[in-house]
């Protein structure tokens, strides 16, 4: 079903041509250079993919980036990222042709949207892919949690002021929520997306009957369907 979904927008994918190992490897040496402000050695423009031929966003582009506040960027260069040094890595990203910054309410409690937010309003926006998500609890407020109405508008709203713009190009389902019919999920989608505060919508995590599910609700409403799945990608799972 994900593959008759709409949305032509492209994103950068680092293309990984060595080993796992050595390319974290590489990756913490890139990113420490760049926090030091010296010549990065991958140096590579990345090449785009279409999301809608992809049937799902890549994480490693997202984690090229470095955009969750800067909790890898610390651990991969074993110290504290500054938010200039954030906002360094992500502009150093987009100068290589990255154009997907992929965040989350709930890293760092809405400070990592804060951080990219900043990094990116240098940027030319209309050039970016800004993505984020909701589902987990933001507080201990009973409907400040889950897929319900209130909880995706509320997230939504909450993640614009942080970003620092005026749309979201891909919101996602963080998880899948059993607790909130999936019509009522879809529909604040689509009245989202009607009101232009954001452009797709997707999830992450999600297991293939659960996006089939999904993707029934939009057609039977004519609604927009999810564009994008984000799982777990490893070797070892």
């Amino acid at each position: 079903a994900l593959a008759r979904a709409p949305g032509e927008f492209a994103v950068a994918a680092a293309q990984q041509r060595a080993e796992p190992q050595q390319v974290n490897d590489l990756r913490r040496i890139d990113i420490a250079l760049v926090l030091r402000g010296e010549p990065s050695p991958v140096g590579d423009v990345v090449p785009h993919r279409q999301v809608w031929k992809q049937a799902r966003v890549l994480e490693h582009v997202a984690d090229a980036a470095a955009v969750d506040g800067g909790r890898d960027a610390a651990h991969a260069v074993g110290e504290d990222v500054s938010v200039h040094g954030h906002a360094r890595l992500v502009a150093h990203a987009f100068a290589l042709g990255v154009n997907l910054f992929d965040t989350a309410d709930v890293y760092a409690q809405g400070e990592a949207e804060r951080a990219l937010g900043d990094a990116i309003a240098p940027l030319p926006r209309a050039q970016l892919v800004v993505a984020t998500k909701c589902f987990f609890a933001m507080s201990e407020a009973a409907n400040d949690r889950g897929l319900s109405r209130k909880h995706v508008v509320e997230s939504v709203e909450g993640s614009l002021r942080r970003l620092r713009t005026d749309y979201i190009d891909l919101h996602q389902c963080h998880r899948f929520d059993p607790d909130t019919p999936l019509e009522e999920t879809g529909r604040a989608y689509e009245d989202l997306i009607r009101q232009g505060k954001l452009l797709y919508w997707g999830v992450s995590h999600w297991d293939g009957d659960q996006i089939a599910a999904g993707c029934a609700v939009a057609d039977r409403y004519l609604a927009h369907l999810p564009i994008s799945n984000q799982p777990s990608y490893s070797m070892l799972d």
